[in-house]
């Protein structure tokens, strides 16, 4: 075993203890109040030296003193977990090793003192090749001891009563400390607030004259694009400007506003449902200079864009703050779409750029600091630790799944250290803590507005701050959604934020989490009865607990739908490391869509890797994604917001061969199924059931699927030469092909083909950046959502081609 040590702390030395030069030094740590766990307060110094003489001849056990730069500072007490009395609750291994370690006395603060001694005896442990686990048994009081062990990557299993103690019973492995150790090691740097607060300059380091022009040019396209796609300018073929980038043989075209004077011109190529992909290089505003301004692009087309001037400025916020956050991402999030491609979940997580591939304005934030940016951004992979209340049983919910109750889901999803500290904070207070719920708390949410819009709870004790919980966690690319880090196979949390992000303010409410469970036990029953689904792999990440407060103040009936009462509430969802076998990995499909600063695509990356081929990789990944989609729609009337970011891919061999859907609480409606069928729900479940004109149902293939990701994956799959437009969209109309064959015996499903036809030769346009410039704060109503369309034309069905003679 290594005795010699070089660390943050200076040089460290294990000597063997010995009584007589060692036993004065530790009876004047072990007697002094600090050191009450040790179990010495009280006794003799002669006591003492009888109690270590009784130690050393138990086998196995040894003690060592910690030098630092030659100074005593430290003591550690290794056992055989077999002969102490802890074995006697576990069953031991051959690998284990038990430790206890004593800090010197903290006459004055040393930052990071603890942490780092801890850190170097677990290596002195872990140098000896025969150890593979570590054991702990912290007095169950001892919080402090608890962070510590946490942070070194140990796990609390359960409460034990040994002969002086109430313990609890912890395992650290040789694996479960590197991790730690390699977490707390990328982690240091980052704390932003201070960084920040020390030198504001950092907070716009990324805004370069270069990187602020790529962003611009990459928006002004997409502005471009939709402002086309969506009927609000029409494109007109031009000559182009002397001074253009684009080749000869390239076809150019421009855009003038209804004022008539301001002209864009540009390159793009045309592909079905009338996707123009503009040539960011190629914009000119002819006459005026080389640089593209995307904020003074929207005040020009102001009036064929139809944001009401009162939302004009707020609209603006969120273009620059799209802009800054691009620029930043062009900085730091660079990775060539061959290396991403390759990257495991929670990389790829971070690494996606675009948000929204529709929305203009896609990443707003309103509300964030430049630290908080830095801190809770999803492109920024920075570690988040969440905060953590006790909200009064009597004025909260807390529903779980069938089968599970509370107690399990906590036991599941913290460390048993964890609820016994939260647990004495509540007692402190003078409550009773099983009469509360523990919800989650963004820190962002904390600081900015429960402090202050929910005193009055928190002055009262209705709402009690348990601060924050050890694990670290990432915030996912819907923002407010966290995926455990610490542990990667505990679930996800989501929470409240209120910050404006996309058109909606990012809130949670009580009586949404009251049901939330329910609907997702209802739609995962329904999964599993059928068997359509269960052969095709489709899988659900069920929100399955649900937590929330219910403010007196902001839940009266005269202005009930209000942001404030969806500022404290949460949610535990479903992992999906733990839904795959070994020879597969997973990530968000929002990856299909993604393209690195040199404008390729991941997509085609996969597919490259995969090779099986263009086709076969594009059926593939249909079969997994669209075919539920279909069936869910023509089987049971059910739709869901299939979008990249609600979508997990299950990839084997580079190629999509399962989806996995979420976000199933808010987002699923039932469509059209009459009284009778709703009645017949579970009353929970009633709320999802929702009237809409016939005729806009298949919308929800039409425009989620081909108009959301299908126009936008097409030009990245063409573009490499590999597959053809018509092959593309062939293989689209197969899946409604093949689905109808395997349903030839279901009549009732193909009496409902024979009514929302997916071949029919044009569908409604929905325009979903109308409805983000005619109300960015709140764009949809989730309960009427077909009230809040905007239908503008048609787009002509890229599969109508294709519809067979016999349909």
């Amino acid at each position: 075993m290594q005795s010699k040590f070089d660390t943050a702390l200076g040089h460290v030395e294990f000597v063997p203890f010995a009584t007589d030069q060692h036993l004065e030094t530790l009876y004047d740590w072990a007697s002094r109040p600090y050191a009450r766990f040790w179990g010495y307060n009280g006794m003799s110094i002669a006591q003492v030296d009888e109690e270590y003489r009784k130690l050393l001849a138990i086998p196995g056990y040894e003690v060592f003193m910690g030098l630092i730069d030659g100074q005593a500072e430290f003591m550690v007490e290794y056992y055989d977990p077999s002969e102490d009395a802890i074995g006697q609750h576990y069953d031991v291994q051959s690998g284990d090793r038990g430790m206890h370690v004593l800090l010197s006395p903290p006459d004055q603060p040393r930052s990071g003192f603890s942490w780092q001694v801890f850190r170097t005896v677990m290596t002195h442990l872990f140098t000896d090749s025969r150890i593979e686990r570590i054991v702990v048994e912290p007095d169950a009081s001892n919080a402090k001891i608890h962070q510590l062990n946490l942070r070194a990557g140990f796990s609390h299993v359960a409460q034990v009563t040994l002969p002086h103690k109430e313990a609890l019973l912890g395992f650290c492995a040789r694996q479960q400390f590197e991790q730690a150790c390699a977490h707390e090691d990328a982690t240091r740097e980052r704390r932003w607030f201070d960084r920040l607060q020390k030198n504001p300059a950092l907070a716009t380091e990324h805004l370069s004259a270069e990187l602020w022009q790529k962003a611009n040019r990459h928006l002004a396209a997409k502005l471009i694009r939709e402002m086309i796609h969506e009927v609000l300018v029409t494109p007109e073929e031009t000559v182009p400007d002397n001074s253009s980038t684009a080749g000869e043989t390239d076809k150019y075209w421009s855009v003038t506003n209804k004022a008539g004077d301001v002209k864009y011109q540009f390159c793009a190529t045309q592909y079905a449902l009338d996707h123009w992909q503009v040539d960011p290089d190629t914009i000119k505003q002819p006459g005026q200079s080389e640089s593209v301004d995307v904020m003074q692009m929207i005040l020009a087309f102001s009036e064929d864009l139809g944001v009401p001037p009162a939302n004009m400025p707020t609209y603006l916020e969120e273009i620059s703050a799209t802009l800054c956050g691009l620029a930043w991402k062009y900085q730091h999030r660079n990775v060539p779409a061959v290396e991403l491609a390759q990257a495991d979940f929670q990389t790829i997580e971070a690494s996606m750029t675009e948000g929204h591939p529709v929305f203009i304005a896609n990443n707003g934030r309103i509300g964030f600091s430049a630290a908080d940016f830095r801190s809770f951004a999803p492109e920024t992979g920075a570690p988040v630790r969440l905060l953590w209340v006790a909200a009064r049983r009597d004025r909260s919910v807390f529903s779980c799944s069938e089968g599970l109750t509370e107690a399990a889901v906590l036991e599941q999803e913290f460390d048993l250290s964890t609820l016994v500290h939260w647990r004495n904070i509540v007692r402190e207070k003078g409550q009773n803590p099983d009469d509360f719920v523990l919800v989650p708390v963004h820190p962002w949410q904390w600081h900015n507005k429960l402090y202050q819009a929910y005193a009055p709870d928190i002055a009262g004790g209705y709402l009690i701050l348990l601060g924050e919980s050890p694990d670290d966690f990432q915030a996912q690319q819907s923002i407010r959604t966290f995926f455990n880090k610490s542990v990667p196979t505990r679930s996800y949390v989501k929470t409240a934020l209120s910050v404006l992000n996309m058109g909606f303010m990012r809130g949670l409410s009580a009586d949404y989490m009251e049901v939330t469970p329910a609907i997702n036990d209802w739609l995962s029953s329904l999964v599993k009865e059928d068997a359509y689904l269960q052969n095709n792999g489709m899988g659900l990440l069920r929100e399955f607990a649900g937590t929330g407060y219910r403010s007196p103040y902001f839940s009266q009936k005269a202005f009930y739908d209000n942001p404030y009462r969806k500022m404290l509430a949460g949610l535990w969802r479903e992992n999906p490391l733990n839904q795959i076998a070994d020879n597969e990995r997973v990530m968000t499909m929002a990856a299909l869509l993604h393209r690195d600063p040199d404008g390729n695509s991941l997509a085609a990356e996969l597919m490259r890797a995969s090779g099986i081929g263009a086709d076969a990789w594009l059926r593939s990944y249909l079969n997994a994604y669209m075919a539920p989609v279909v069936h869910c729609f023509y089987a049971h009337n059910l739709v869901y917001m299939p979008h990249g970011e609600n979508v997990i891919l299950v990839i084997e061999n580079n190629t999509p061969v399962r989806a996995i859907m979420k976000d199933l609480g808010e987002e699923i409606c039932l469509l059209n199924i009459g009284e009778e069928r709703t009645n017949a729900l579970p009353e929970a479940v009633r709320r999802i059931s929702i009237p809409l004109p016939e005729s806009m149902e298949i919308l929800s293939i039409f425009t989620d699927v081909f108009d959301g990701i299908l126009r936008y994956l097409a030009p990245a799959l063409i573009e490499t030469g590999d597959i053809t437009e018509t092959a593309f969209w062939q293989a689209v109309a197969d899946v409604f092909i093949d689905y109808r064959r395997a349903m030839a015996n279901d009549d009732s499903i193909q009496q409902r083909i024979r009514e929302h036809d997916p071949f029919v030769g044009e569908f409604a346009n929905s325009c979903l950046n109308r409805l983000q410039l005619k109300n960015n704060k709140q764009m949809v109503d989730l309960a009427d959502p077909g009230s809040s369309l905007q239908l503008i034309g048609t787009l002509p069905n890229p599969v109508a081609q294709f519809r067979p003679d016999d349909w």
